[in-house]
């Protein structure tokens, strides 16, 4: 990150109590704010709750990039555990199975992803204007959003 010529803000914390934080001191703001892999261990006020606090934080035509695992339109929890899982047992052959095991598990109690529809009505009710998905991985479960704050 030595190559971005500007001021550099990384915080490595729980991020509904970081934003929260942050969000309460309105002298702060950024240009982007960034989470990878988090947002689908929370419940879905939680997510809100996140997204709300990000839109605060903000700079005008400030970034939120959402890194993170999605559903499919329509597809459950128990689907997208399944379809995920199956995908890990195929493609994580590096994995020893009590390795898997403990994979396994956590996906099954701990994952609670959403549609990229539902993360856009979120977006938009927070005054987000642009949504955009850069990247979608193979089993169609990562995703690399841009969230654009007005």
């Amino acid at each position: 990150m030595a190559q971005i010529n500007c001021e550099q803000t990384f915080i490595e914390d729980d991020i509904s109590k970081v934003v929260e934080e942050l969000a309460k001191n309105r002298n702060q703001s950024f240009d982007v704010v960034m989470t990878s892999f988090v947002l689908h261990h929370l419940s879905l006020a939680q997510k809100d709750k996140v997204i709300e606090q990000v839109s605060h934080l903000l700079k005008t035509n400030g970034i939120f990039v959402l890194i993170d695992i999605v559903c499919k339109e329509e597809e459950d929890k128990e689907h997208f555990v399944n379809r995920y899982l199956e995908n890990m047992r195929q493609n994580w052959t590096a994995l020893s199975s009590q390795d898997m095991s403990i994979m396994e598990n956590h996906i099954s109690t701990y994952d609670f992803p959403e549609t990229q529809t539902t993360l856009y009505q979120l977006a938009q009710k927070h005054n987000f204007v642009r949504f955009e998905c850069l990247y979608k991985d193979t089993p169609e479960a990562a995703q690399f959003l841009c969230l654009t704050f007005q």
